[in-house]
């Protein structure tokens, strides 16, 4: 499973990208339905293949046109950019870098043009080892990921998947292992993760190269850039409120979703969990034209969107990612407890869609690139609330519920 970030608010600290991440959870109470894989068009999640990436570790510095800020040994950020996408994008990229430098980070950029993700981390590694040490990393492009695989049970029968995973990249000392090539495993994906499994940095994504339906991806990167920096120069902004929208497997949490995005948007978080209220209907006509600054939403769905439930007769409705392009709601980051909703392996996957909208819509997207979902988020939001960023609440939401014994098919 895996994860999104993105920018800043008087509320939230500050961080600017998407992040894709694995997601796990913990508590005594007992676990929820997970979301699971209902898609429109692919009754049955297709395994995630292991990418290839050749040649040896090409990783250029690019040299930084303003001053770091002066406390900035401890806020280290590396960009990392795809090379063949950096000079169609060189002078939004500078503004991002300022910006990032203009509230409070140290930013080191690199122009990628080859290298494995054993290559990648390592490097990363290296960074964190050093005495400025490192806090976080963007990864802008069509850059190195691994796929993990697992055998899992969610009550009925054991079930293999196989996931894009980042929480390789945030790890800086834990061991990761490919060791089992007995079918339905497969030799290049990784199965096994021993050692400390804290993680010790966040890692986000921009990837834009599979994102057809929004068009060229030096375009998107553009644009995507420019609403991020006039959010943060404050000449575009949401609505100081929020929407919780708990389809039926999950309306008895929609009270503690409430209070837990409440400690943010105090007073304003609206709640959606009646189960013959919540459908795509409702969801499209009635909430999305409310301009809500921040959506979280628990449904079933697919790496290319989710839906809902309607009665009468009771059946599940599909809400196409694409719709958010479209429809280019308000909204600004959106929390989806969605079924691989945050798969940034696949083709016009759903986070992608409603985060890099070329739009003012959308800048930051969390979720899952495999079954299951974020759980147990309280901790989260309490991280936001207490104004640290996105990246750096999901570093502390993950490390306080990693223990869990079912953690890890979550």
């Amino acid at each position: 499973m895996n994860t999104i970030w993105i920018p800043n608010t008087a509320r939230t600290g500050t961080l600017a990208a998407l992040l894709w991440v694995v997601w796990i959870f913990h508590s005594s109470a007992q676990a929820p339905m997970p979301s699971r894989w209902i898609s429109s068009d692919q009754p049955v999640r297709p395994p995630v293949e292991a990418p290839s990436f050749d040649g040896p570790l090409l990783m250029d510095p690019v040299p930084s046109d303003s001053t770091p800020p002066a406390a900035s040994t401890i806020n280290r950020i590396c960009l990392v950019i795809e090379n063949s996408l950096y000079n169609s994008a060189a002078a939004s990229l500078s503004q991002f870098s300022a910006d990032l430098q203009a509230a409070g980070y140290s930013v080191l950029t690199y122009r990628f043009s080859s290298g494995s993700a054993t290559d990648l981390r390592n490097y990363l590694i290296s960074r964190y080892n050093e005495s400025s040490s490192l806090q976080g990393a963007i990864l802008i492009g069509n850059l190195p990921y691994i796929v993990f695989e697992m055998i899992q049970n969610w009550g009925a029968a054991d079930e293999y998947e196989s996931f894009a995973c980042d929480l390789f990249y945030m790890d800086m000392n834990g061991t990761w292992r490919d060791t089992n090539s007995v079918s339905p495993f497969a030799k290049g994906k990784y199965d096994t993760w021993t050692g400390d499994k804290a993680i010790e940095i966040w890692v986000s994504r921009i990837r834009l190269d599979n994102l057809p339906f929004l068009g060229a991806p030096s375009t998107v990167l553009n644009a995507y850039l420019s609403k991020n920096h006039a959010f943060r120069t404050r000449t575009w902004h949401g609505t100081a409120k929020a929407l919780c929208y708990n389809d039926d497997d999950w309306d008895y949490l929609g009270p503690s979703d409430q209070a837990s995005v409440s400690s943010i948007y105090s007073g304003t978080t609206a709640l959606v969990n009646q189960s013959n209220i919540t459908t795509v209907a409702d969801y499209r006509d009635n909430r999305l034209p409310q301009s809500y600054e921040l959506i979280s939403t628990r449904s079933h769905g697919w790496s290319g969107g989710h839906g809902y439930y309607q009665h009468n007769p009771k059946q599940y409705i599909h809400f196409v990612g694409t719709n958010y392009v479209v429809l280019h709601p308000d909204s600004l980051f959106y929390g989806f407890f969605v079924c691989s909703g945050s798969d940034f392996s696949a083709a016009d996957n759903l986070a992608g869609l409603s985060v890099f909208s070329t739009n003012r819509s959308g800048l930051l997207a969390w979720g899952s690139t495999k079954t299951g979902g974020m759980w147990n988020d309280d901790s989260f939001y309490a991280a936001l609330t207490n104004r640290h960023c996105f990246g750096d609440a999901f570093r502390i939401w993950f490390n306080a519920n990693r223990g869990a014994g079912w953690a890890p098919q979550w």
